[in-house]
């Protein structure tokens, strides 16, 4: 009888020691794999954290052709911040202390990049990047149809304005122009179209209208899209006005593309001078 005893108090030691090795094995199985979640979660905060004092704000990550995209860099109170858009072709950058303003005439996505300088003679000590994206709808801002309350002023004296083709089909050829200068409210850029003879097209951009009960991210480029419609293959007189000044060229058409002939750098410039179908 004692023997039996014995032997059962041996087994159920035996059994206890297993389970007692099982339970350690498994809290160290468990200890292994949080200590490698906690490793890669630091890594990762570690990255971020970098880059908390540098971030980004963007009023949408996805824009229409013309557009105003505002971007902020938070953090960067006393930095000097430059911007640049990769690629650099079809953007328009206006850029404040830490905000810009950037359109695109040309769909596809865009890397937007804010370097930091602590003076504006060294290196950029930080960057960052953020993607967006620009679909090949054109921007017509439907809110201001809204808007009771209507404000117009000069365009500015020191101003330009850039003409972008942005389509080219059966129907005619369409163009985005914007200012230089950034104007308050949701800013358009009117503009007159005199009689002309046919196939002669001339705009007249004579003030900028403002639509303060709008809510807008800032100050921004005025806009206009601007359209040349039932287009005859052959060459266009093509005619903008700006303070009172005419620039003067043509537009080139053929079946498949519009090309213009216009020799000005400043004032009113058109780029790209050509546009596929």
């Amino acid at each position: 009888m004692d023997i039996y005893f014995v032997k059962i108090k041996v087994a159920v030691t035996v059994d206890y020691r297993k389970l007692w090795m099982m339970k350690t094995s498994i809290k160290l199985f468990l200890l292994s794999v949080l200590a490698v979640a906690c490793f890669s979660a630091c890594q990762k905060t570690g990255l971020t954290d970098i880059n908390t004092g540098k971030q980004l704000t963007l009023s949408k990550s996805i824009v229409k052709l013309g557009e105003p995209l505002y971007i902020t860099a938070l953090g960067s109170t006393n930095s000097i911040v430059k911007w640049a858009v990769k690629p650099s072709a079809n953007s328009v950058i206006s850029t404040g202390a830490g905000t810009s303003v950037i359109l695109f005439s040309h769909p596809g996505t865009y890397v937007v990049t804010a370097s930091f300088f602590s003076d504006t003679l060294t290196p950029p000590y930080d960057s960052t990047s953020t993607t967006v994206n620009v679909n090949d709808s054109v921007y017509n801002d439907s809110s201001v149809v809204h808007c009771n309350v209507i404000g117009v002023v000069p365009i500015d004296s020191n101003d330009q304005i850039t003409i972008t083709p942005v389509s080219y089909s059966d129907t005619g050829l369409v163009m985005l122009a914007n200012t230089q200068v950034t104007y308050n409210s949701s800013p358009n850029l009117s503009y007159l179209l005199p009689p002309v003879f046919a196939g002669e097209y001339e705009f007249i951009f004579n003030t900028i209208t403002e639509f303060p009960c709008n809510a807008s991210n800032g100050p921004s480029p005025a806009t206009a899209v601007l359209s040349m419609g039932a287009l005859t293959p052959g060459s266009h007189p093509v005619i903008f006005s700006l303070h009172g000044i005419n620039y003067e060229g043509s537009v080139l058409v053929t079946g498949t593309q519009c090309s213009f002939t216009w020799p000005y750098t400043s004032g009113v410039v058109i780029s790209p001078l050509t546009i596929s179908k």
